[in-house]
């Protein structure tokens, strides 16, 4: 018997700390910054 694995894209969201955003605004030259960034990642699933 073979099993097949599969895997679901998961989006995460990564929450940016104060210092990160004061960081970002000094890099970007904006005072408007996202606060967050998404990014995925996958879940296997073996059933």
């Amino acid at each position: 018997m073979s099993a097949k694995a599969s895997a679901t894209p998961v989006i995460y969201w990564k929450w940016r700390t104060p210092e990160e955003l004061a960081q970002r605004a000094a890099q970007t030259g904006k005072e408007d910054v996202v606060p967050c960034t998404p990014f995925v990642s996958a879940v296997f699933n073996s059933d």
